[in-house]
C-alpha cells in the first residue's frame, strides 16, 4: 500500500521526536543535491518546522567539479527550488579531482570529505542535515562488511552525531521516491548513481536486490541491527574517551602517553585511537590495526586524506600539522583588521536590513553575528582557556572542549580558533556561531559580524 502524505509526514515527525534530532529554535542547514532524497527532505523540513520547533531552514549545494554541464544543471535546479521556496541557499564549488591528486583518496572519499567540509564551514551554529535513508544505511553497512569493519562500522549511519542530523533514516529510498511522485516534488537524477565504477553503486544494483529475495524488508532489518549495536558501541566509545583523557599529557595537549595506552583492552584502545583522529578521516580495519601496532612499537602511520600519526619517545600524536598557535588575548575594534595564524579577521557593523540582504544575495560560508545592542563593555578576541563554555544559539550550554571534540578539531585547529568576548564572557566562537544571549532577532537594529576579512569584504560589496 503506498505511503500517504499524512502517514509519511507523521513518521518523519515521530522519528525526529523519538531520536531528539532537532533542538528548539536551532537553525538547520540542509545538504541539497537536488536528488529525490534531499528534495523531499526540504519539503518535509519546511512543512514540519512549526511542529518540531527548529529555527530557520537554509540549504547548501556542493558542485563537486566532476560532471560538467550536468553538475551545472543540478546547481541551477537547486537555485530555482530554493528561490521558489524562499530558502537561503549557499553554493560551494570544490575540486574533487585536484583533491584526489593531492591526497591519493578515492573520488568517493574526496567528494565526501570536501562536501562535509563545506557543510560544516557554512553551518554557523546550525544543525547540518543530510538526506540519508535506510537504503543508504544498508549499503553503508554492507560496504563496511566487505572491508572487514568492526562494531563501529556495523552501527551504520547515526541519526544525530554532534551537529550532524539524518532525519530520513526511517524510510527507504523507494518510499521517498514514491512520496515525491505522489506529491509532485520535482528532483534531478545524478547519472553517476548508475556508474558501476563506484562500489556503492555495485552494492545498490547487485547485492541489495538479491538480499531482498531473502527478506523484502532487509533495509529496515539492517536499521534495527544498527540501533542495537549502537548502544554497545556508545558504551565502548565512552571508555575510549576516558582512556584518551587519562593518556593526554597535561603540558602537551594533543599528545598521548603510549605507556598509558598500551595496557588498555584492544576494544577500548581502538575507540581511543579513532577519537584522536580528525572526523573526516575514513579509517578501515587495516589502518586501525596499524595504529594499535604503532602504540606498542612506535614509528609512523599515514592514513587516508594524508593524515599521519607518529610517535616520539612515549608520545603518540597526529603529526602533519603546524605547531599550536600561542595563546592570544587582545582588544578588538570595529573596522580594524587583525590576524590569527596568518589569517585576517575583522569586525563590521551592519544595519539589520543590510545584513539580511547579504544573507539573501550572497553565499556566506563562514561568519558569526551578534545583536550589537546586547554587547557589554570592551570587545576582546582571545584563544580558548580550560573550562571555557558558552551557549550556542538554539542549544544548551556546552564546553568548548566538547564542541571541538564533536567537530573533530585537531589541537592546532583548537589553538587558532578565535573567541569574541565582552565583559559578560564569550559572545561568539569562530565556526560555531554566537551565544544565545546575543542572537539576532526581529527586534535587532544593528548586527555585529565577526568573520574572516575576505568574507566581510564580499558582504560589503553587496550594498556598496
Amino acid at each position: 500500500m503506498p505511503t500517504t502524505r499524512s502517514d509519511f509526514a507523521a513518521r518523519f515527525c515521530a522519528y525526529a521526536e523519538a531520536n531528539r534530532l532537532f533542538k528548539r529554535d536551532e537553525p538547520v542547514l540542509l545538504g541539497l543535491s537536488g536528488g529525490a532524497d534531499s528534495a523531499v527532505l526540504l519539503h518535509l523540513l519546511l512543512s514540519a518546522r512549526e511542529q518540531l520547533g527548529f529555527g530557520e531552514v537554509r540549504a547548501l549545494h556542493v558542485n563537486h567539479g566532476l560532471r560538467g554541464e550536468s553538475a551545472d544543471a543540478d546547481e541551477a535546479f537547486c537555485r530555482d527550488l530554493c528561490k521558489r521556496r524562499n530558502v537561503p541557499l549557499t553554493v560551494a564549488s570544490v575540486d574533487v579531482p585536484a583533491a584526489v591528486s593531492e591526497t591519493g583518496e578515492s573520488v568517493e572519499q574526496a567528494a565526501r570529505r570536501l562536501r562535509y567540509e563545506a557543510l560544516y564551514g557554512a553551518a554557523n551554529g546550525a544543525a547540518v542535515v543530510t538526506a540519508h535513508t535506510a537504503s543508504d544505511n544498508a549499503e553503508t553497512v554492507l560496504l563496511h562488511v566487505t572491508r572487514g569493519s568492526g562494531l563501529r562500522g556495523l552501527c551504520g549511519i547515526e541519526p544525530r552525531r554532534g551537529t550532524l542530523v539524518r532525519p530520513l533514516l526511517f524510510a527507504t529510498r523507494a518510499e521517498v521516491e514514491a512520496y515525491a511522485a505522489e506529491h509532485g516534488i520535482a528532483f534531478v537524477t545524478d547519472e553517476t548513481n548508475a556508474d558501476p565504477t563506484y562500489s556503492r553503486n555495485r552494492v545498490r544494483a547487485g547485492v541489495m536486490p538479491t538480499l531482498k529475495t531473502v527478506n523484502p524488508q532487509v533495509e529496515t532489518a539492517i536499521l534495527r541491527l544498527c540501533e542495537t549495536l549502537r548502544e554497545d558501541e556508545e558504551c565502548l566509545r565512552d571508555q575510549g574517551q576516558l582512556l584518551l583523557e587519562c593518556a593526554e599529557f597535561e603540558e602537551a595537549p594533543g599528545r598521548y602517553d603510549r605507556e598509558v595506552l598500551k595496557p588498555a583492552p584492544p576494544a577500548i584502545l581502538r575507540r581511543a585511537l579513532l577519537l584522536m583522529l580528525p572526523t573526516a578521516v575514513d579509517v578501515e580495519k587495516g589502518h586501525l590495526e596499524a595504529l594499535v601496532q604503532l602504540v606498542g612499537e612506535g614509528g609512523a602511520v599515514t592514513l587516508p586524506g594524508g593524515v599521519t600519526v607518529k610517535t616520539e619517545g612515549d608520545a603518540l600524536f597526529v603529526a602533519n600539522e603546524p605547531e599550536d598557535v600561542a595563546p592570544f588575548d587582545f582588544p578588538a575594534a570595529i573596522g580594524v583588521p587583525f590576524e590569527i595564524a596568518g589569517e585576517p579577521y575583522a569586525l563590521r557593523l551592519f544595519s539589520a536590513k543590510d545584513f539580511e540582504n547579504c544573507r539573501k544575495v550572497y553565499s556566506l560560508l563562514s561568519y558569526s553575528y551578534c545583536d550589537y545592542a546586547t554587547i557589554k563593555g570592551v570587545l576582546t578576541v582571545r584563544s580558548r582557556k580550560d573550562g571555557d563554555s558558552y551557549r550556542p544559539v538554539g542549544r544548551g550550554t556546552k564546553t568548548l572542549k566538547k564542541l571541538f571534540n564533536e567537530a573533530g578539531l585537531s589541537a592546532y585547529e583548537r589553538s587558532k580558533t578565535p573567541l569574541l568576548c565582552d565583559e559578560n564572557g564569550i559572545l561568539a566562537v569562530d565556526g560555531f556561531g554566537c551565544d544565545e544571549r546575543a542572537k539576532v532577532t526581529d527586534q535587532t537594529e544593528q548586527v555585529l559580524v565577526f568573520a574572516k576579512a575576505e568574507m566581510l569584504l564580499q558582504m560589503e560589496n553587496i550594498h556598496h
